[in-house]
């Protein structure tokens, strides 16, 4: 909030804003390689995702792909892998539980400006895209 004719001055130094909205577009392979999961790849499925990537299950290397969901929580995004199958070889449930967490990671998105917090994600074809809000922040020349 500023006197506007004071803006058009440009005798303002800053301004208190009520909110400020943004988004943010994360493309696939920029997430992958965020994930710190060495290989790890990432498609879209529907209205979820498909990660896949080399674990090591049971003491050896295999190739695992799950659905993963997609949630924000403490200011960062949560991929969850479920359902992981693990080609060509017979696992117990326990050995495709842990396939799962491996194909599993959060994401913390760094140097947000004004404070912006993270208030949803949406699946798009080539990204994810992530709304951010911020709340009485203060804009400075």
């Amino acid at each position: 909030r500023a006197p506007l004719g004071d803006v058009l001055r440009r005798q303002v130094d800053e301004v208190r804003v009520d909110r400020i909205t943004g988004d943010l577009t994360i493309g696939y392979e920029q997430l992958a390689r965020a994930s710190g999961i060495s290989g790890l790849r990432i498609v879209r499925q529907g209205d979820a995702l498909r990660v896949s990537g080399s674990v090591e299950v049971l003491g050896r290397e295999v190739d695992a792909s799950a659905v993963a969901r997609v949630r924000t929580e403490d200011n960062e995004l949560v991929i969850t892998a479920e359902q992981a199958e693990v080609g060509g070889l017979q696992l117990p449930p326990g050995a495709l539980d842990t396939a799962g967490r491996l194909l599993s990671f959060r994401v913390s998105p760094q140097g947000l400006p004004l404070s912006l917090r993270i208030t949803g994600v949406r699946i798009g074809d080539d990204a994810l895209e992530v709304s951010a809000v911020s709340d009485e922040a203060v804009l400075r020349r």
